[in-house]
């Protein structure tokens, strides 16, 4: 069995837990496995953590880093970065893969062009493929959740829709445990390639919990709530530093952030009244190599 994983981000939980993952268990399967990425991503420790999973290291081909518009995330932008994504890794296939008779290709992060694939086919030729989707939040008030919606949200879940329909599309992840009975409810015929998986991210400290809460002058009464990884506005940091500083008289929720934030998370930090929060204790943020090496297992 052929397994070619395109990555191009080396950050967060891409590298080091899906991608170390997932090569770990086909090298244990006795599989081949090919790693389509960018010379960036090469560099990063998670990388490195990858290749440690193979005894000779791990084949790599090297595609063009395109940059995710952080500055403007609009739905127009998003659509243009996706086309980019896209075309590299149809160039990719052509280039790479395809003489690789590679027997499927998966995507660790399908969000990368999930919605130009819906519209243009498969990237990947007629080679099996599949990826882990974490974005579609198109059934979210079917669930009973009161998130703002993006406007755009019923065309998204009819783009999610045509994009399991694709024949040779045959596994759809998703970290949300409600959307694989949804689609089954909803595309009887296609909707069993959505499958639920747990987030893989589990991680063991180096020090007790007593020592952790000393360091931060936190008390046993009070209640953290850590975000780690890539800091992004995607993930609702803003929301939730709002949210905890209008809970004025709940001094007892404390805010941990462990990681690097993006652009518009700075900036929003930055702002006077939030630093009020970094002052009294509630809001607390840590680099990466706070606690130095921090020991990752599955």
């Amino acid at each position: 069995m052929k397994i070619v994983i395109f990555e191009p981000e080396g950050t967060g939980h891409r590298m080091v837990l899906y991608v170390r993952h997932i090569v770990r268990e086909v090298v244990k399967r006795g599989w081949q496995v090919k790693l389509v990425t960018t010379k960036r991503a090469i560099l990063t420790p998670g990388f490195q953590m990858v290749a440690d999973e193979c005894h000779t290291g791990i084949e790599t081909f090297i595609i063009p880093h395109i940059d995710f518009p952080v500055s403007n995330p609009n739905t127009l932008n998003l659509l243009k970065y996706q086309f980019s994504q896209f075309f590299v890794f149809a160039n990719a296939y052509r280039k790479f893969v395809k003489s690789y008779s590679a027997d499927f290709v998966y995507v660790p992060s399908l969000d990368y062009c999930d919605k130009i694939i819906s519209l243009l086919g498969s990237p990947f030729g007629n080679t099996f493929f599949g990826g882990l989707l974490l974005s579609p939040k198109f059934h979210y008030k079917r669930i009973g959740l009161q998130l703002t919606a993006s406007k755009h949200e019923k065309l998204f879940e009819k783009l999610f829709y045509r994009l399991i329909q694709i024949p040779s599309m045959k596994l759809l992840n998703v970290i949300d445990n409600t959307l694989p009975d949804i689609a089954i409810n909803t595309q009887k015929k296609e909707g069993w390639k959505v499958k639920y998986v747990p987030d893989p991210a589990f991680i063991e400290g180096t020090i007790t919990r007593q020592k952790a809460r000393e360091s931060f002058r936190l008390k046993d009464r009070q209640f953290v709530i850590l975000m780690y990884g890539a800091l992004s506005e995607r993930k609702g940091v803003v929301q939730l530093i709002e949210a905890v500083n209008i809970l004025k008289k709940y001094k007892d929720i404390v805010v941990l952030l462990a990681g690097k934030q993006d652009f518009k998370v700075k900036k929003f930090l930055s702002e006077i009244h939030y630093d009020k929060l970094k002052q009294v204790g509630r809001l607390i943020e840590l680099s990466r190599n706070h606690w130095g090496r921090a020991k990752l297992t599955s």
